[in-house]
């Protein structure tokens, strides 16, 4: 016999897996694209994925969100994988996704829709022509956003066509975050109300069912890792317990030390080798032990001399405070930002 608890969740499997193959069965409308538009003939009691190639450019411009804007000069990208799988790994920050959509309602259907958006990262606002019709989380400057991610629909008031654009912004990337993450991860859906409402539920019980299985197993190897420490304490010549206790925790922390040793690769070198991110090379590392020494460029030498103190507190930096200041100085383009950086540099070497 099986507890009545597994038989419940098996029956909510079941419901679930009923809801999203009865919605699926509602699809009747077809998505072909015309240029840039995708275009939805006989849209009525069901959805369809507005799939294909979406307008996208990485920055922030509210202009963007407007349905007069020419955004013909963008690059494209799928939106059912993240912008990070599609050439721009580790990108955190602003971007915008465009989709230009021409909704024809199927015949005697009031043609209402919603627009739902099933997975993106991290906090985003969506515009139809211009207007905001719903947001996710706050975007910067006191921005607001979810460790984990749940699907949201907004309502498509107005005409039926025009110019869908999705202002994303990814949160600083942590230990936890991969390289492949940002953006769109998944098609965004259109349909009536019930249907999306349907998908909406349907795709975020998923997520709760996914999200509570890897917390539980979290909490089970930490209940089972500390249960082996105490065991071992009442008998320390049972060394069973320990080989059981650090089998069991290993997994979680090689999660938790996932991307954490990182060999950084600066902009310049990059731009010198052609390598960009997401790129896999063979890496031999050396032991670098010759002495660290950094010299000032002359005008900066020149200026340090000039002011009382600050040649004796520049000699007192780390090698790499140095080189901090000298890739600034040289990085200026044009004569007054070098001068000013120099001037900065001596300022706060002084203050």
């Amino acid at each position: 016999m099986l507890p009545l608890s597994m038989l419940f969740s098996c029956l909510q499997l079941f419901v679930v897996a009923g809801v999203i193959l009865g919605v699926g069965q509602q699809a009747f409308a077809s998505g072909e694209q015309v240029g840039r538009t995708l275009v939805i003939d006989g849209l009525g009691h069901g959805k369809a994925d507005l799939d294909g190639l979406w307008q996208f450019r990485i920055g922030d411009d509210r202009n963007w969100a407007q349905a007069s804007f020419d955004d013909s000069g963008w690059e494209t990208l799928s939106p059912a994988a993240p912008w990070g799988t599609q050439g721009h790994p580790s990108y955190a920050g602003m971007a915008w996704y465009r989709r230009h959509l021409k909704i024809v309602p199927a015949p005697n259907t009031d043609g209402e829709f919603r627009i739902l958006i099933p997975n993106a990262e991290d906090s985003y606002e969506v515009y139809w022509n211009g207007s905001l019709i719903g947001q996710y989380g706050k975007l910067p400057p006191h921005p607001v956003w979810f460790y984990s991610v749940f699907p949201r629909s907004f309502p498509l008031s107005g005409d039926p066509s025009g110019v869908l654009a999705i202002r994303v912004w990814k949160a600083p990337r942590d230990i936890f975050s991969p390289a492949e993450s940002g953006g769109l991860a998944s098609t965004p859906i259109v349909g009536d109300p019930d249907t999306i409402s349907l998908y909406e539920r349907a795709i975020t019980w998923q997520y709760i069912q996914l999200e509570l299985f890897e917390y539980s197993l979290v909490l089970l190897r930490l209940f089972i890792a500390v249960l082996c420490v105490v065991l071992w304490s009442h008998n320390r010549r049972e060394k069973f317990f320990i080989w059981v206790g650090i089998f069991t925790i290993a997994p979680v922390a090689l999660h938790i030390l996932q991307g954490m040793f990182l060999i950084p690769f600066s902009s310049d070198k990059r731009a010198t080798t052609g390598l960009v991110g997401g790129d896999r090379i063979v890496v031999e590392l050396e032991l670098d032990t010759a002495p660290r020494i950094v010299e000032p460029p002359a005008d900066f030498a020149e200026a340090l001399d000039a002011t009382p103190g600050a040649r004796e507190a520049w000699e007192k930096l780390s090698p790499s405070h140095k080189k901090a200041h000298v890739t600034a100085i040289e990085g200026a383009k044009a004569a007054e930002t070098r001068q000013r950086r120099i001037a900065k540099a001596v300022e706060q070497l002084t203050s």
